[in-house]
């Protein structure tokens, strides 16, 4: 399966890094982001959501304000800016 790394790190926010790939072990489909907040030792058991159904080939981008950008592939290319809110609110549960 195909996904997406970066480093996140913007204030209010632990140093994380997000990862954002299938959440099926089986097939591409329930894009999704997780984090970890050690370096990838381990991961967040809970995710955040992007898609349901099918959908992969994701590419991640963290923007200046510290939104979220997520260009993925789901019967056309596709794109999803997740405010930076949204993420800490997500890496702080």
């Amino acid at each position: 399966c195909q996904g997406s790394i970066v480093n996140y790190n913007t204030n209010g926010v632990p140093s994380s890094v997000i990862l954002a790939s299938s959440n099926n072990s089986t097939g591409r489909d329930h894009l999704s982001i997780r984090a970890s907040l050690d370096d990838c030792a381990t991961w967040k058991t809970d995710v955040y959501q992007i898609t349901e159904g099918k959908s992969g080939y994701s590419d991640l981008v963290v923007f200046d304000d510290g939104s979220v950008g997520v260009l993925y592939y789901r019967e056309q290319i596709s794109f999803r800016r997740i405010p930076a809110a949204t993420i800490a609110k997500y890496i702080n549960e």
